[in-house]
């Protein structure tokens, strides 16, 4: 009798962790359906998005009412905020557009050694400086009045 309920028990156990793998099985071939179904979608709908986009606008180009323009985008001295379309820069400042702020390095913080390109702009003692030779940055061609590699730069 014993052995009998033993066999029993026993067998009912294969059966239950067969059920189990049969029931993980489903589940990890119906979350992979799902899975591929959603990637089909998300397919279609980036397909369908590419489609219907509008031209990136040229940055710097005069602004356009027409024109999409996102964040970082940049018209006649003014840089996007965030997404806008009809919405002139000087009439929305600080909402969709700002000032475009030109910054140039600081010659501290240009590595000696770093090959300065003609036209290279830069700010030194208070100044703004053009480089107007090309040359290899070192404290002998610091920008300063007189220098044959710097011209003091206005805007």
């Amino acid at each position: 009798m014993k052995i009998n309920e033993y066999q029993t028990n026993r067998h009912a156990e294969a059966v239950r962790r067969r059920e189990e793998r049969e029931r993980a099985a489903y589940e990890a071939h119906k979350a992979a359906t799902e899975l591929a179904e959603a990637h089909a979608e998300l397919e279609q709908l980036l397909a369908d998005a590419r489609a219907s986009l509008t031209p990136t606008p040229t940055q710097g180009a005069p602004w356009d009412a027409e024109t999409r323009y996102i964040a970082g985008d940049t018209v006649e001295g003014y840089v996007a905020l965030k997404y806008s379309r009809n919405k002139p820069p000087a009439a929305n400042l600080g909402t969709y557009w700002a000032v475009q702020t030109v910054t140039y390095p600081a010659w501290g913080d240009i590595e000696d050694g770093t090959v300065i390109e003609v036209d290279t702009i830069v700010t030194y003692n208070g100044k703004t400086w053009q480089c107007t030779e090309q040359h290899i940055k070192s404290t002998v061609y610091k920008p300063k009045a007189g220098s044959s590699k710097w011209s003091e730069y206005t805007e």
